[in-house]
C-alpha cells in the first residue's frame, strides 16, 4: 500500500472554520470515506505543522471503536470531556460518536459551557445524518459531510491512477491505493459494513413485506441500470404470482420507498429529480421522477449485475458524483412514449449563473446510439449549452453547437 496523504483541501479549510464557533462539528458521511483519517491526521497535522497555531498536547482524541470501546453512556463520555478540559484541550476529536448512549445531549452541554475548546466528532450511522443533526443538538451544530474523492484529488497524489481504474474501483481512499484484485475484496468488505451495520441494521426494524433478498434486489437495480423505476411497478413486479390486492402493492410500494430513504440515508446512493421531457406528464404521477446514483463507483460496481460494469454506467455515475463536487445539483429528462414507457432521456441539466446546461454522458459515440444521445440533444440546442462527456467518438465529427469534451478533460477540469 503506498503512502500518500491525501489533502482535502476543502474540507480542511471547512473545518478550519468552525473552530471556536461553540457548536459541534459533526464530520459524517459513507463509511471508509476517509472521516477519521480526515480529522485526526490531516487536519490535524494542518493545525501543527502548517499553521503552527497547535501543539499536539492541545488535542484530545477518543477512538470510540477501537481503544475507547469502554465509553458506551452519557456520564463515562462526561467525565472523559471533564479530563480534557482540566488538561487544557484545545481541540477535542471523537471518532463513532453515535456508539454513546446519549451522546447529543452530552455535547450539547459540554460545548454550551466551554467555548473555548472546539469539538469535532464523526459518525457513520445512519442516525446519525446531516438533515438530523441541527436537531438533535438543537442548533448546537454544524457539519460536514465527506465524500469519496474525486479523480483530480487522486491524481494530485498518485499522477499514475488511470481514468478506467477510477471509473470501476471509485474514490474511497484506501481502495485507490490497493492493487485492482485487492480493490474488489476490499469494496465487498466496506459495501457488507456498510449493508449490515447501516442498512440491514435500520431496516430490520422498519420491513414487513419486503425481505432482505429483495432490499439487495432493490440495490442491485439501481447500480445495473440507468433509467429510473417505478416503486408501484417494482412492487407488482415482486408480489407477481402471489395473491395480492391493490392495498398489498400500496404497502410494498411503500416499504420500497423506504428502502431507498435508508440507502440515501446511508450514503450509499443519492437522488436526483426527473422531469418530463415535453413538459407534459408530471413524472411522481407514475413515480418515474427519480433516479439514483452511488455515491462512489466502486461500490456501484461490485453490485452492478450488467456486463456494462466498465462501460457506460459507471462514466455517468462518475459525472454525476464530479458535479455534485462542484457543487452542482442536476435534474433528468425523461422522453416518454405510449404507455409512459421511456422512450429517451436527457443525463443531466443544470443552471449555473444564468445559463442552461443540458448533458449528455456516453463511453462511446457510434452510429448506433447516435439518435439517443446526440439527437435528443440537438433538440434542445435553443435552450441553453449541450454538451457531451464522452471516452471514445469513433464517428470522428463533431456537431455544431455541442461540446464535446472528453472524460479525462471534464473530471480534471
Amino acid at each position: 500500500m503506498g503512502t500518500e496523504v491525501f489533502k482535502r483541501r476543502k474540507e480542511v479549510e471547512k473545518l478550519i472554520s468552525f473552530i471556536g464557533n461553540g457548536k459541534v462539528n459533526v464530520v459524517t458521511g459513507l463509511r471508509r470515506s476517509g472521516k477519521t483519517y480526515l480529522l485526526d491526521t490531516v487536519f490535524k497535522n494542518k493545525l501543527i505543522n502548517e499553521t503552527k497555531l497547535y501543539n499536539e498536547s492541545d488535542f484530545g482524541l477518543l477512538y470510540l471503536d477501537g481503544e475507547n470501546k469502554n465509553i458506551r453512556e452519557e456520564t463515562q463520555l462526561d467525565s472523559k470531556l471533564s479530563e480534557f478540559r482540566q488538561s487544557n484541550k484545545k481541540i477535542v476529536i471523537i471518532d463513532e460518536v453515535q456508539l454513546v448512549n446519549g451522546f447529543a445531549s452530552s455535547l450539547k452541554a459540554f460545548v454550551k459551557r466551554n467555548k473555548d475548546i472546539s469539538v469535532f466528532v464523526t459518525g457513520s450511522n445512519s442516525d446519525l445524518l446531516s438533515k438530523e443533526i441541527i436537531d438533535k443538538f438543537q442548533g448546537y451544530a454544524e457539519s460536514l459531510i465527506v465524500s469519496p474523492l474525486t479523480y483530480k484529488e487522486i491524481l494530485e497524489e498518485m499522477s499514475s491512477y488511470s481514468l478506467d481504474s477510477y471509473l470501476t474501483f471509485g474514490g474511497l481512499p484506501y481502495v485507490t491505493k490497493l492493487a485492482d484484485g485487492e480493490k474488489r475484496s476490499e469494496l465487498y468488505r466496506i459495501y457488507t459494513e456498510i449493508y449490515q451495520r447501516d442498512i440491514e441494521n435500520k431496516l430490520d426494524r422498519e420491513l414487513e413485506y419486503l425481505s432482505f433478498d429483495q432490499v439487495e434486489e432493490i440495490i442491485e437495480l439501481i447500480a445495473s441500470s440507468s433509467t429510473p423505476f417505478s416503486p408501484s411497478s417494482l412492487a407488482k413486479r415482486f408480489l407477481m404470482g402471489l395473491e395480492r390486492t391493490n392495498a398489498d402493492e400500496i404497502k410494498v410500494a411503500h416499504e420500497i420507498r423506504k428502502v431507498l430513504n435508508v440507502l440515501d440515508k446511508s450514503f450509499l446512493i443519492k437522488s436526483m429529480s426527473v422531469n418530463d421531457y415535453n413538459e407534459i406528464t408530471p413524472l411522481s404521477n407514475i413515480g418515474l421522477n427519480k433516479k439514483y446514483y452511488f455515491s462512489d463507483n466502486g461500490l456501484r460496481y461490485i453490485n452492478c449485475k450488467t456486463d456494462a460494469k466498465t462501460i457506460g454506467l459507471c462514466l455517468e455515475n462518475a459525472v454525476f458524483i464530479e458535479l455534485n463536487s462542484k457543487g452542482i445539483v442536476p435534474s433528468g429528462k425523461l422522453i416518454l412514449a405510449k404507455g409512459n414507457n421511456i422512450d429517451g432521456e436527457i443525463d443531466f441539466n443544470y443552471r449555473l449563473g444564468d445559463e442552461k446546461y443540458h448533458m449528455q454522458v456516453t463511453h462511446t459515440i457510434n452510429v448506433w446510439d447516435y439518435g439517443r444521445e446526440i439527437g435528443n440533444l440537438k433538440k434542445l440546442i435553443q435552450d441553453g449549452r449541450c454538451q457531451v462527456i464522452y471516452i471514445i467518438n469513433s464517428l470522428g465529427q463533431e456537431e455544431a453547437d455541442i461540446e464535446y469534451i472528453n472524460a479525462k478533460e471534464f473530471f480534471l477540469s
